[in-house]
C-alpha cells in the first residue's frame, strides 16, 4: 500500500510538522513551494490517486442506478487537484523514472506519495527521508486507500456468482 516518503531534513529546516490529512499536506507544499520554489507532492499513480480523492470526498463514481460511470459528483474534486497542480504545490511533470522515487532522492519533489514496496529505491542525495503513514481525508470517509493499478471491484450486495466472479478474479 502507498506511504508518505518525505524530505525529514528539509521539514526540520523549515520547521513543518509531519502531515497527517490532505489538508496538512496542502499547507506544507505552501511553504515548500514559497521557501523552496519546488514542488511539495508527487505521486506515483495519480489515476489511484485521482479515485482516492473522489471516494474520501464521498462522491463516488458509479452510479448503479443507471449502470454507468459518472464523474459529475466528482468535478470539485477533481478541480481541487487541478488547484494544487497548477500552483505548483503537487508535480504535475511525469516522473524522471518509472516512479517518483528517482526525483524525490534528487530534491526535485519534496514528498511523494507511492508504494511502500519502493523503500529499496529510495536513495537521497545530501538528505535524510523519512516514511509516514498515508494522509487521509477530513471527511466522514478518512482514508479510502485505492493502489491496485489494475481491476477496479466494486462492492454488491449478494452473494452471487458475480461476487463470486470478481473475487476470483482479483485473486488471479
Amino acid at each position: 500500500g502507498p506511504i508518505l516518503y518525505y524530505n525529514a531534513t528539509l521539514y526540520t529546516e523549515l520547521g513543518l510538522t509531519v502531515p497527517t490529512t490532505w489538508d496538512e499536506v496542502v499547507e506544507n507544499c505552501k511553504v515548500i513551494k514559497d521557501k523552496k520554489n519546488i514542488p511539495g507532492l508527487g505521486f506515483d499513480s495519480l489515476t489511484d490517486c485521482i479515485q482516492m480523492f473522489i471516494m474520501e470526498d464521498g462522491c463516488g463514481y458509479i452510479d448503479t442506478e443507471n449502470k454507468c460511470v459518472g464523474f459529475a459528483e466528482g468535478e470539485k474534486v477533481a478541480a481541487w487537484l487541478g488547484e494544487q497542480l497548477t500552483a505548483g504545490l503537487f508535480s504535475k511533470d511525469a516522473p524522471s523514472g518509472g516512479y517518483f522515487s528517482d526525483d524525490f532522492n534528487t530534491g526535485k519533489v519534496a514528498m511523494y506519495y507511492g508504494s511502500c514496496a519502493g523503500v529499496p529505491y529510495i536513495k537521497p542525495n545530501g538528505f535524510e527521508y523519512a516514511v509516514a503513514p498515508a494522509p487521509s481525508s477530513t471527511s466522514e470517509y478518512k482514508s479510502y486507500t485505492i493502489w491496485n493499478r489494475g481491476p477496479i471491484v466494486f462492492k454488491y450486495e449478494g452473494q452471487d456468482a458475480r461476487a463470486e466472479g470478481a473475487y476470483e478474479f482479483v485473486k488471479y
